[in-house]
């Protein structure tokens, strides 16, 4: 989970209090590995009960349209999920980042042609969905651009 430069923040009026520079970062890590004790709040300024300070509601979502679209162009880049994992979970993953429901058979169909099948089935719940890992084939199509920003 490597945490990445996202952008130098150094407009003249972006503190009232004076000249600031900040250096945004950002990275995606894995519900599992964060702290039981971490305290975790929304960061959509509506959702959080008011506005967030100075310019950090731009940082954010300058943050968030970044993950996006790494994810829009390449399967599961930030490695949320383990090793192996069904097209259930990494579908789920998807919803999480593009903040909306994504139709099951269309995600299919443009992530599996970047899967292989372990040749096993796991029962989270429901019906043995098959369990997948990636291949080296990490580039989602130029179609699965447009179905998932669309």
């Amino acid at each position: 989970m490597p945490c990445t430069q996202l952008h130098v923040f150094d407009q003249l009026d972006r503190d009232e209090r004076g000249r600031v520079l900040s250096v945004g970062h950002s990275a995606a890590i894995p519900s599992e590995l964060i702290p039981p004790d971490t305290r975790v709040v929304p960061v959509d300024a509506e959702r959080a009960g008011g506005r967030l300070l100075f310019d950090h509601e731009e940082i954010v979502r300058l943050a968030v349209d970044r993950l996006r679209r790494d994810y829009a162009s390449e399967l599961d880049p930030a490695g949320l999920l383990g090793a192996e994992f069904t097209v259930y979970h990494l579908r789920k993953v998807y919803e999480a980042v593009f903040g909306r429901p994504l139709m099951k058979d269309t995600f299919r169909r443009l992530v599996v042609p970047n899967l292989d099948s372990t040749g096993e089935y796991g029962t989270d719940f429901g019906r043995p969905a098959q369990i997948h890992r990636r291949t080296d084939r990490t580039r989602l199509t130029p179609k699965a651009w447009a179905t998932l920003t669309g």
